[in-house]
């Protein structure tokens, strides 16, 4: 007979009920719990990750304060945890030395009798706390022991206070610490779900509103995953996309939770990590290649663990929190998840999946020359271009390594260049897409190619290269469709805009005499565009017609329809500012910022942050200082023209952007190799007269302005420099004032122009 055999059944206590549980925030005393009646028990109980060891310790504080004495132990702690009454020894190393626990029931009475004992007697005349963490990893010694002083707790002012996961906590006993709490003997408390603010400390002070609010959707404030996503910067797979690496502090905190799995079931949830959520039991057999035994043994013991769970009656299977499937799937080897990507991709082209899903095994698991599995990936690279740019990149370049067609392989590299200059590398971008678009000619290829290596000029402040192009692009176009002139013809006014000059009547009206050709988003963003150069030049009655008739396109359109046409987002709500429609333009520009952001764009996201920000005090709104930032590092650096490492590119491809059309015969050269004068002139004056006005500064200001360059935020560099964040905005202040610019975005063009980029501040 066991000392818990007369356990009565589970189902004779209420779980709980709302007059028995108390939810403790931060702010709250816990000065009550050790008044002259305290109970004798403290049960702390939560999720995983909640703050429950957080609340055990303000606990254990409290007690302290108050002159009780304190004995704390965990359950995962080694070296006790695979021993024999570990989480006692762990609370009481010295009294336990040499205790043993015998074999036969008496004696495991007598053994857990002086225990009692013990703690009595060093219980002093102020009390006893002795808090227990992670309680649910408890060795069956130490549940049988708790469960014994549960039922007969010592005597004196000696508490027991237990934190865990009721989830994953032994049923017998939860069934005691049930019936404590509705005896009313036992507090049960759980920490409080943050409120907003305490959630967002939590997080990066540089990301940006909408990256923290989908965060804070994602995790439903839970602290330890806010920390785990704030680490990585990213919703771990949670938003569909490629899973990223968590940090050594992470994943070693995260697999404590995996520490115990057997074999079968370390398969079993690699293969769940690999296939994505939710998986069904048959998909995850065939990847982990286990027996349907072992893999129903599997299941159930990564439920009872919580590691994966079930919805209702159906059989599906997803993970906790995204954490731990990011975890699981960086436990693996890399031999191992290539074999299990590629039966993952045979499993479901089996069953007719879709060519993203696929995509995402057989960028790991294909083989070389396998030009079925190429062409998908070159679909699925298409279709996530601009709402995955990164991922899109990826695929497009895993096509290409495994062998396409000349035709699909020019493709290939038309969807790479323009992923990458979506991403922000723009480096990388030049080089794939200057060959296409040296090659000339009329066809679809070249001129998107030209389109594409334009923007990336434009981007790192060739300003003079990227009109050429898109002037040698457009006289090749001549009998190109209407939307690819409207996309050159758009791309040279916003080349324009961008650079301050006056925006030619021609290219305006060739623009919109397209429009009726084009779908209703792409015309929007014709009008849109029309809208900021009739301000430009000064022609407010049409810049007017034009905002309205952008404004109703757009606002009707999805945002997947949306997102490829988002800059006109961005024309759009500068017009409308420009108007006085202050409140109409900062909806437009967050909802710009949100898909930018949704999309990872690092070109464009920065331009609607910092567009934002500068209207909000115009538009009557707070918004906080991360409005300003982009979700992406270095996003801002990315998009500000020249800055930091693009400086270097901009020079080089200046010089290199004079295209030979179709009818010359010039042999084509590199961005490096090709020079003259006329390529070379702009940027050397300007990098002379950016150095010139930065000689103003004093040597720490310069080194401010350097890292502001790099897309630094106040924060950032206060805890870089170890100053505090009054003395960097001082310093800014005073950088403004010597440089005479109104904006971030200007100090870190004029040192990107300068040639001392981030690099410099290093």
């Amino acid at each position: 007979m066991t000392i818990e055999a007369d356990l009565p059944l589970l189902s004779s206590v209420p779980e709980s009920s709302p007059n028995t549980v108390r939810h403790i925030s931060r702010r709250d005393p816990l000065d009550w719990l050790f008044q002259s009646a305290a109970a004798p028990v403290i049960e702390i109980r939560g999720d995983r990750w909640t703050g429950k060891s957080e609340l055990l310790a303000r606990l254990s504080a409290e007690a302290a304060r108050h002159g009780w004495s304190v004995a704390s132990g965990t359950a995962s702690a080694q070296p006790f945890r695979s021993i024999s009454l570990g989480l006692f020894m762990d609370a009481l190393d010295e009294p336990l030395a040499g205790t043993g626990l015998p074999d036969d029931p008496f004696g495991r009475y007598q053994a857990f009798r002086a225990v009692r004992n013990l703690l009595e007697s060093l219980s002093p005349a102020g009390g006893m706390l002795l808090a227990l963490d992670d309680v649910h990893r408890a060795d069956e010694a130490s549940v049988d022991l708790l469960s014994y002083l549960l039922r007969h707790p010592p005597a004196g002012r000696v508490v027991l206070a237990l934190a865990h996961r009721p989830r994953q906590t032994d049923p017998g006993l939860r069934n005691l610490l049930d019936q404590a709490a509705a005896r009313q003997w036992a507090h049960r408390l759980t920490p409080a779900v943050l409120d907003p603010q305490e959630a967002l400390a939590l997080l990066p002070d540089d990301l940006s509103r909408s990256q923290r609010e989908r965060m804070l959707d994602v995790t439903e404030h839970n602290p330890g995953l806010l920390k785990a996503l704030g680490s990585t910067r990213s919703l771990l797979g949670a938003d569909g996309r490629a899973l990223p690496s968590l940090p050594l502090h992470v994943l070693t905190e995260t697999l404590r939770d995996f520490a115990s799995l057997s074999p079968a079931s370390w398969l079993v949830v690699r293969a769940a990590a690999v296939l994505g959520e939710p998986s069904d039991p048959a998909a995850l057999g065939t990847v982990a290649q286990v027996s349907d035994e072992e893999l129903r043994a599997a299941v159930d013991e990564l439920t009872r663990e919580d590691l994966l769970r079930t919805e209702g009656a159906s059989p599906l299977l997803g993970f906790g929190n995204p954490a731990l499937r990011a975890a699981a799937y960086q436990s693996a080897g890399p031999g191992w998840l290539f074999g299990a990507h590629a039966r993952a991709a045979r499993l479901l082209a089996a069953r007719d999946a879709d060519a993203v899903r696929l995509a995402e095994h057989l960028q790991y698991g294909a083989a070389l020359g396998d030009r079925d599995s190429a062409q998908i990936l070159l679909t699925a690279a298409g279709l996530r271009q601009w709402s995955d740019p990164q991922r899109s990149a990826a695929w497009s370049g895993a096509a290409l390594a495994l062998g396409l067609s000349d035709e699909d392989a020019a493709r290939a590299r038309l969807q790479l260049g323009g992923a990458l200059t979506l991403c922000g590398r723009l480096r990388e971008a030049m080089d794939v897409l200057g060959p296409l678009t040296r090659a000339g000619g009329t066809g679809g290829t070249g001129l998107d190619a030209a389109h594409w290596y334009a923007q990336a000029l434009r981007l790192t402040g060739a300003h003079e290269g990227a009109d050429r192009v898109l002037a040698a692009a457009l006289d090749r176009a001549a009998s190109a469709g209407p939307e690819q002139r409207a996309g050159l013809l758009a791309a040279r006014i916003a080349l324009a805009l961008d650079t301050a000059r006056p925006v030619p009547d021609g290219p305006v009206t060739a623009l919109l005499s397209t429009a009726e050709h084009l779908g209703p988003v792409a015309r929007a963003g014709v009008y849109a565009l029309s809208a900021a150069a009739a301000l430009r030049s000064a022609s407010g009655e049409h810049a007017d017609f034009h905002a309205v008739a952008a404004a109703r396109l757009l606002d009707r359109a999805a945002d997947d329809a949306v997102l490829p046409h988002v800059e006109g987002l961005y024309w759009l709500a500068g017009a409308e500012a420009a108007l006085g429609r202050h409140n109409a333009a900062h909806r437009h520009y967050e909802r710009g910022l949100r898909l930018a952001e949704s999309g990872r764009l690092r070109v464009l996201a920065p331009r609607f942050a910092s567009a934002l920000a500068g209207l909000a005090p115009t538009a009557g709104r707070d918004l906080p200082p991360a409005a300003e930032a982009a979700e992406v590092p270095g996003a801002r650096a990315a998009a500000t023209p020249a800055t930091g490492a693009t400086a270097t590119a901009a020079r080089a491809a200046t010089a290199a952007a004079t295209v030979p059309t179709a009818s010359e015969s010039a042999p084509p050269t590199g961005p490096a190799e090709s020079t003259g004068p006329a390529g070379s002139s702009e940027p050397a004056e300007a990098a002379a007269s950016a150095a010139s006005e930065l000689s103003r500064l004093s040597k720490r200001e310069l080194e401010i302005a350097v890292l502001v360059s790099g897309g630094r935020t106040n924060q950032q560099i206060a805890r870089s420099l170890e100053v505090s964040h009054k003395t960097v905005e001082t310093h800014m202040g005073r950088i403004f004032k010597k440089l005479v610019v109104s904006s971030r975005a200007e100090v870190a063009a004029m040192v990107g122009r300068s040639d001392r980029g981030p690099e410099a501040g290093r």
